[in-house]
């Protein structure tokens, strides 16, 4: 079997992917909350959020937070109209509430790529 070679004019350095055309960002999965849906490596392309007065129930969303950091997590409404209930995949973990005070930034996943 020949050698494969490749020039440096024959690889990408930026991907152009149409479908993440309206994304502002791509983040990695680092643990397990989230899984079977993403796994830790995937790669999630997500779009900010600039305000907190539309979110699309039951989607998943990355929110940062101020005392928790980084979140992966599906969003749902809470009782209480000053918070998010945020719950996992995995139902190893509890769904929880988060204030709107605590979200410094929140963006929608539109898709991932994943690794064999």
């Amino acid at each position: 079997m020949a050698k494969i070679t490749y020039k440096k004019k024959d690889i990408l350095h930026h991907f152009n992917i149409p479908l993440f055309k309206n994304t502002d960002a791509l983040i990695s999965v680092f643990d397990n909350t989230m899984s079977p849906k993403y796994l830790t490596g995937d790669i999630l392309a997500v779009q900010f959020i600039d305000k907190t007065d539309f979110i699309q129930w039951n989607k998943p969303y990355a929110i940062g937070s101020k005392n928790q950091g980084l979140l992966l997590k599906r969003v749902q409404q809470s009782s209480d109209r000053s918070k998010f209930t945020l719950i996992s995949e995995n139902k190893d973990y509890g769904d929880f509430d988060i204030t709107f005070e605590d979200i410094k930034t929140i963006a929608i996943v539109r898709g991932v790529v994943r690794l064999e």
